[in-house]
């Protein structure tokens, strides 16, 4: 296997927490059912699976992100609603777009685009190393979103192959998503704690006071596998 995922750095938070009826802000009186039919499943992430779903209305192919609310502990309940906050600011067109937001008793439902083409992770695997003109047009897209959150005081934190979506396979347009780790900052303000993936964090985040410039040292480390194949620091462990 070309490359091996290492795992995060978050650290679980262990506190429960009870959620009300309609207690997320967002929320309409729609049901997601009610709007949507469900389809298969097409991912797994740690407190969350997303699967295809279709308009009722249009027949448009859409990604649904389902969360159930029994799995959120205090501190991820917290940063759901920071990465809502987020998600509200954004529109462009390298990042993933969020559609629309349903909550009932159980579940939180995030629709968003369906990004048909795979993951860039996955083209590494497969790939001993993009060409350079190949490497240019992604990462041209990335440093245009990552270029544009920043514009915004927001650090994304987890910049990765698997956080970056191809719309098709016939193109080399990406989407950048997952915002879950993602800090709105203020003026001159930094941040401290340690977010991230261990093959792409940037030093000055381990040393634990940073700022948004933190994602640049990330975008250098897929524009590295992008032209080798492999990241660019090998070691026995993750310290």
């Amino acid at each position: 296997m070309l490359l091996k995922e290492r795992g995060y750095f978050d650290a679980p938070v262990r506190e429960k927490v009870e959620f009300t009826t309609k207690e997320f802000y967002l929320s309409h009186n729609l049901k997601f059912k009610e709007q949507y039919k469900m389809g298969e499943t097409i991912g797994y992430g740690g407190l969350s699976t997303t699967r295809k779903c279709y308009h009722k209305m249009t027949g448009e192919v859409r990604a649904v992100k389902v969360t159930k609310k029994e799995d959120l502990e205090y501190g991820e309940r917290q940063k759901l609603l920071a990465e809502i906050e987020i998600l509200k600011e954004l529109d462009h067109p390298s990042i993933c777009r969020i559609i629309d937001i349903f909550e009932d008793k159980k579940k939180f439902y995030f629709v968003q685009e369906y990004l048909s083409g795979g993951g860039l992770f996955d083209s590494l695997i497969q790939n001993v190393g993009f060409t350079e003109q190949a490497s240019a047009t992604i990462i041209r897209q990335i440093i245009s979103a990552v270029a544009y959150l920043h514009s915004k005081k927001i650090a994304h934190r987890d910049i990765k192959p698997e956080n970056v979506l191809f719309e098709s396979n016939d193109a080399l347009n990406i989407k950048l998503l997952d915002f879950g780790n993602s800090r709105k900052m203020g003026e001159n303000e930094a941040m401290h704690g340690v977010y991230g993936t261990a093959y792409y964090v940037a030093p000055e985040v381990l040393q634990g006071d940073y700022d948004e410039q933190c994602d640049m040292w990330s975008i250098g480390v897929i524009l590295y596998m992008l032209l080798s194949g492999n990241p660019p620091f090998n070691g026995s462990s993750d310290i």
